[in-house]
């Protein structure tokens, strides 16, 4: 009996002493999903665009003036990668927009010759590049913030004066792009999120210069 009862505490000591199994690392978890969103975006003033046009005997090119403020409608779509659903990075994107409402025409001169801008025709497209945000969750609810970059184009369509003529141009401009969105999202089902998302821009062809406010339906995240 001495002996089993030795044998049973050497194999309890031996059990004791061994080393526990450790806990495998949890794999991080990588989602893709894609999003398109109608939006619309209040420009607080239009930046000075660069103007081309007329003809090549009279070929005009120069700086036109700063329309004013301006109201445009668009839609846009992204890709979007979260890592363990709370770190999301936005990859890409692309946004179109036009704009809408009344807009007078601005005359200005450029070379010695009259240039008229039509602001009514207007439009805008902003280049979405890569980002990073937090996403926190509230049962079907989900709220965001995010901070991206990306690069925004503006041209509208003008013409200059040429004697009792006039003859067709354009203007353009272009802007390095950083935008701030909180959003807030409504889950569907598994695979569908109905988000209201507001944007301003901390730069947009001027500091805080724009605000942009939408719907977005997002997929797969």
């Amino acid at each position: 009996m001495r002996r089993l009862a030795l044998a049973v505490s050497t194999c309890a000591l031996l059990f004791a002493a061994w080393p526990e199994p450790r806990a495998e690392a949890r794999e991080t978890q990588l989602e893709l999903g894609s999003a398109f969103a109608g939006y619309g975006t209040y420009m607080r003033a239009m930046p000075v665009m660069s103007f081309s046009g007329g003809e090549s005997s009279r070929f005009v090119s120069g700086s036109v003036p700063s329309i004013g403020h301006l109201t445009l409608a668009g839609a846009s779509g992204e890709l979007t990668m979260a890592v363990d659903k709370r770190l999301v990075f936005p990859l890409a994107g692309l946004g179109l927009s036009a704009a809408i409402g009344e807009s007078p025409r601005i005359l200005s001169a450029v070379d010695g010759s009259i240039v008229e801008q039509r602001a009514w025709t207007a439009l805008m497209a902003d280049v979405l590049l890569p980002g990073v945000g937090v996403r926190f969750y509230e049962r079907r609810w989900m709220f965001s913030a995010t901070l991206r970059t990306g690069i925004s184009f503006a041209r509208t369509s003008a013409a200059v004066a040429n004697g009792a003529f006039t003859e067709a141009g354009a203007a353009s401009a272009a802007s390095f792009l950083l935008r701030a969105e909180v959003a807030g999202c409504r889950r569907t089902d598994p695979f569908l999120r109905i988000c209201v998302a507001v944007s301003p821009s901390i730069y947009q062809f001027g500091f805080g210069n724009a605000v942009t406010a939408g719907l977005r339906l997002e997929f797969g995240l």
